[in-house]
């Protein structure tokens, strides 16, 4: 299974933008290790971003990675490629939605989420 925690890539960006720009403090960010509860935070942490015109792909991400333990796969797909289309560079999100779609039994997005990973992995 993906884990998402601990070395939650963007948490601490998504702890600072949760701190700074929603005015979210450390008790209700002291759930974070909560997948359940985190998800609820992060969806709204989005949400909020986006409606301001920015882009978060990190979140996105990270939000699919924690929806993929919960079990919730076609969410966690769609946060995936969410995160992609704000980021197509993104090979470590192209290569959890390779094992999200395999998960949903899209062998052949799979293959190519994952084929996508490797091509920007080999470029950087």
């Amino acid at each position: 299974s993906i884990r998402p925690i601990p070395g939650w890539h963007g948490l601490a960006a998504f702890r600072q933008v949760a701190r700074e720009k929603l005015g979210i403090g450390t008790t209700m960010l002291g759930f974070v290790g909560d997948l359940t509860k985190s998800t609820q935070l992060l969806d709204r942490v989005i949400g909020s971003i986006e409606q301001r015109g920015g882009d978060f792909a990190e979140a996105h991400h990270d939000l699919g990675l924690a929806l993929f333990d919960l079990g919730r796969l076609n969410e966690s797909v769609s946060e995936l490629r969410e995160a992609i289309k704000q980021q197509p560079t993104f090979p470590r999100a192209h290569r959890n939605l390779g094992r999200a779609l395999y998960r949903v039994g899209d062998l052949d997005g799979s293959i190519a989420a994952l084929r996508t990973a490797i091509d920007q992995r080999e470029g950087e």
